[in-house]
């Protein structure tokens, strides 16, 4: 277990999808449902906006990724204006450099002191029987691995792994208002996944079997050996529960299990967004929670690909991120929100 918070923030986020704490103590946060950037002012607890959305200087459209850099430096993802933003503690600078325009299904994963990013791109596509399958990653059945370098003008290709199609369905339901058209993804979707380090480390996570590789900045890879994994059994309860977290309100009368389409048949080792870099250099990977049990797992594994420790937490807290002498988690409350917390770090 980790140690108890000592600070929780007074604002609550929809979902928190990366922190970043600043030289001066404060602690940026993108938020990834809000699609907003905020700061937290610890000291007086007091959260405030950063940027605003627009297209103009200082403006972002849809902020997802926050990744730091060295000093005050750190770099956001910004989805629906393709590009990615270079931020100097509380300013937003402007593109990463002068060709990081992307397509849609790009996703960035990480960025070094080298000025070298990575980024997930979609290699193949899986159908559907009952749409068209568009060109997006949430379509994608494998992707492609990317470090880029020398103001993007460089692109190395460094390695396949699997996406997280698996299906999906649609269905018509009367509701309130008439009848209603639904579209669904297979639950418990699962990404292979991929962290780039400041150092120039690339971790990749992989599913079957579970396992975490690790390319060196030379370009040298350690394959890891199979991570203890108990391959928990999908059945009724894990399903319901997935239905309860999926769907919630009035919604969740609408839908039954066997209309949802590729139920895995064990629970994933993990889901998107599970990857954290910790400060010594290893990898915290959030495994997927089993819904008999009420904590949830977070393996940490060291640059040989081994697990060298593994942290219990309850399943409503999750590690976001590190700073020099705190570990960041957010509990999700029953309104469905974020309530990040600052914990003292190292145990």
């Amino acid at each position: 277990m980790l140690r108890p918070a000592t600070e929780r923030s007074r604002q609550d986020f929809r979902l928190v999808s990366g922190v970043r704490e600043l030289p001066d103590g404060r602690t940026l946060i993108a938020d990834d449902l809000e699609g907003r950037l905020f700061v937290i002012d610890w000291t007086t607890n007091r959260t405030s906006d950063v940027g605003r959305v627009g297209r103009g200087p200082g403006e972002y459209l849809d902020v997802s990724g926050l990744y730091p850099l060295g000093d005050d430096s750190s770099v956001v993802e910004d989805t629906n204006a393709r590009s990615w933003l270079k931020m100097a503690g509380t300013r937003i600078l402007g593109p990463l450099n002068a060709v990081t325009r992307y397509a849609t299904d790009h996703k960035l994963v990480g960025v070094s002191q080298a000025a070298q990013y990575a980024e997930l791109v979609p290699f193949h596509y899986g159908t559907s029987p009952i749409m068209r399958t568009p060109k997006i990653r949430d379509f994608a059945d494998s992707l492609l691995v990317v470090l880029v370098t020398d103001g993007g003008r460089s692109r190395d290709t460094v390695e396949r792994i699997g996406g997280s199609f698996a299906g999906v369905g649609t269905a018509t339901k009367q509701v309130r208002e008439g009848p209603l058209p639904f579209m669904f993804y297979a639950p418990f979707r699962s990404e292979e996944q991929a962290l780039l380090y400041l150092d120039g480390w690339l971790a990749v996570a992989r599913r079957d079997p579970y396992r975490v590789d690790w390319r060196s900045p030379t370009g040298e890879w350690t394959r890891g050996r199979p991570l203890p994994f108990d391959r928990v059994a999908v059945d009724a309860a894990q399903r319901e529960a997935e239905m309860d977290r999926q769907w919630t309100g009035r919604s969740r009368a609408l839908f039954t299990d066997k209309e949802m389409p590729g139920w895995p048949q064990v629970l994933p080792p993990f889901q998107p967004n599970a990857l954290v870099s910790a400060p010594d250099g290893t990898l915290i990977v959030i495994r997927t929670p089993d819904a008999r049990q009420a904590i949830r797992l977070h393996d940490v594994i060291d640059r040989r690909g081994a697990l060298v420790r593994r942290l219990a937490l309850p399943t409503n807290v999750r590690i976001v991120g590190f700073g020099a002498r705190h570990v960041y988690t957010v509990e999700r409350t029953e309104e469905e929100l974020d309530v990040l917390q600052r914990r003292p770090w190292p145990q």
